[in-house]
This record gives C-alpha cells, sequence and structure tokens, in this order.
C-alpha cells in the first residue's frame, strides 16, 4: 500500500510508501522524519486504521470522505496525526 496524506495550517505531508516506511514533513517542511512502517491496527466496522508508529507518533487514517481546506480537493480518507506536541488534522487517498 502506498498513501499520501495532506494537511493544512501548518502544513504537512504524509506517505505512507510500499508498506516500508513513513515520511512526515511538518510545519510547512521544515522538520522532516523518516520511521519504519508497522503494520496497522483496523477496525473494519468504523472503517479506521490505526499506526502506533512510536510513543511519540500516531496515525489514524478512517474511511471518512474529506475536503481539503485549501484547494477544496474531495479526498477519500481522513487523516489524524498524533505527535507529542501536537495534533495534525487531514485528508489522504491510496496512491495503487
Amino acid at each position: 500500500m502506498s498513501f499520501r496524506a495532506i494537511g493544512q495550517e501548518p502544513a504537512w505531508l504524509l506517505e505512507v510508501v510500499n508498506e516500508q516506511h513513513f515520511y512526515l514533513s511538518s510545519n510547512y517542511g521544515q522538520q522532516s522524519n523518516t520511521y519504519l512502517y508497522v503494520k496497522p491496527q483496523s477496525d473494519p466496522e468504523k472503517r479506521q486504521s490505526y499506526f502506533y508508529v512510536n510513543n511519540d507518533l500516531t496515525i489514524k487514517i478512517a474511511g471518512i470522505e474529506c475536503t481539503d481546506t485549501m484547494s477544496g480537493i474531495k479526498f477519500e480518507s481522513s487523516v489524524t496525526i498524533e505527535l507529542k506536541e501536537q495534533t495534525l488534522f487531514g485528508c489522504g487517498k491510496a496512491l495503487f
């Protein structure tokens, strides 16, 4: 699975690359990190997957349509990223 998500205020980008790693760029690109891939814990009934990457990073992908606040583009999923110091909200989609 490859997946890309974006969010605003502050701008951020998340990529799940071929189930190999996560790439997270945040704070308008001023911070970026790559994390080893972990398998998700899924809740098919709620259409949600949780990636507990480490103590400082949790990613939730929900199968709920989402609209990017800046561009108005619609995406198939809503994404929540919980970092130690902040929570980011945005939208995403599978790449292939």
